[in-house]
């Protein structure tokens, strides 16, 4: 299936690149990515010319403190960047007992982009337009 979440995320890129300009865009990451899928898309973001902020999740306590030399814990925030990125995450299924899949991307927490793809003869292509929330 390797093959065929390359032309899916190929597809995705494609479709990013229509709304956003790649120079001049970051992603952040939302979420692991783990899978072929995801670790496809960040670096097919990369090659189109986008700058992509891979998830990394927060530590679980507060904040995070260095002790000084009398024993105070000073708190350390976190590098300001020099502009937010847009929030991305995605989803990727299957309908049960079917060849469809969707893909549903959430970009700055209010857009979301959709479309569904079909299996057949073990290659996969567009089931549909894609459907955009905003």
């Amino acid at each position: 299936m390797a093959a065929n979440d390359k032309k899916i995320v190929d597809d995705v890129v494609k479709k990013l690149v229509t709304l956003y300009p790649p120079a001049s865009t970051r992603f952040d990451l939302q979420q692991s990515t783990p899978d072929f899928f995801g670790t496809s898309l960040v670096e097919s973001l990369r090659a189109k010319g986008y700058a992509v902020l891979e998830f990394k999740p927060e530590p679980k306590m507060g904040s995070v403190g260095n002790a000084d030399s009398t024993g105070q814990v000073m708190t350390v925030e976190p590098a300001a960047t020099s502009s937010p990125g847009l929030p991305l995450s995605y989803l990727m299924d299957q309908a049960k007992g079917s060849d469809l899949y969707r893909v549903s991307l959430v970009i700055n927490h209010e857009q979301s982009l959709n479309r569904a793809y079909q299996l057949q003869d073990g290659t996969v292509s567009p089931a549909g337009y894609w459907v955009r929330k905003e």
